[in-house]
């Protein structure tokens, strides 16, 4: 088998009693549109807040988890989750997404040695997490990428990086493959299969969906806003 990377996407981490845990399957953004960095209690997929929108670092792990256990490990295991606008405030430099999301992963997961492991600790939207990626494949000579996160979240990934490929097109050495974590957890957590039927067809899902939708309207425009919080894209709406 040729050389790999596994990349895990973030998705955003929450505060849950004084600690850090990916996100659940929802969150409630806050005011700004962004993540809030606290566990909300109560909230529900068919909610008609239009803050509640799909999160999913913790699905994202999970999938993780399953994908790196078939066959031969990793070369390289990417979490491709930096230090965004929400974690700048907190008074520990060294926390990331991917630090908390590898903290998760290694929980379920014995490394082997012949796994090198990356925090892309700096990063702040998806374009980062996945031009970093890719830059480092590349230099390693990794030629297959396999990039895991939420369904609603894959689309923009994939203009991404048709972008990266027509800014930098050595890029194109690297052969990328999207996994979406739900389609990985309903092959192998039948159990969930009913509650993530629910969730991808949720008012939740529909939102995500059209501001992921909006996102991508607005990188072909050339107005996307990368200085945002969460989602980096300008919030619709008031």
């Amino acid at each position: 088998m040729s050389p790999s990377v596994l990349c895990v996407f973030g998705r955003g981490i929450e505060k849950v009693e004084g600690v850090w845990e990916p996100t659940q399957a929802i969150e409630q953004l806050s005011e700004q549109g962004g993540h809030p960095g606290e566990r909300i209690p109560g909230i529900e997929c068919n909610s008609d807040d239009g803050r509640v929108v799909i999160a999913g670092g913790e699905y994202n792990v999970r999938a993780a988890v399953w994908l790196h256990d078939q066959g031969q490990p990793p070369a390289v295991l990417v979490f491709a989750a930096g230090r965004p606008n929400y974690l700048l405030s907190d008074p520990d430099p060294t926390l990331s997404e991917g630090k908390i999301m590898l903290g998760r992963f290694t929980q379920q997961v014995v490394l082997s040695d012949s796994t090198r492991v990356v925090i892309q600790d700096q990063n702040k939207n998806t374009r980062d997490d996945l031009v970093q990626t890719l830059f480092l494949a590349r230099d390693n000579k990794l030629h297959n990428v396999t990039i895991v996160s939420v369904t609603v979240h894959l689309p923009r990934c994939r203009e991404f990086l048709q972008s990266a490929l027509a800014a930098e097109p050595s890029l194109a050495c690297c052969r990328v493959e999207f996994v979406a974590s739900e389609m990985v957890l309903m092959h192998y957590e039948p159990k969930l299969c009913a509650t993530l039927q629910e969730l991808l067809i949720s008012k939740a899902y529909c939102r995500t969906a059209e501001r992921e939708r909006k996102g991508i309207e607005d990188l072909r425009g050339g107005r996307y806003n990368f200085g945002s919080q969460g989602y980096g894209f300008a919030r619709t709406g008031p």
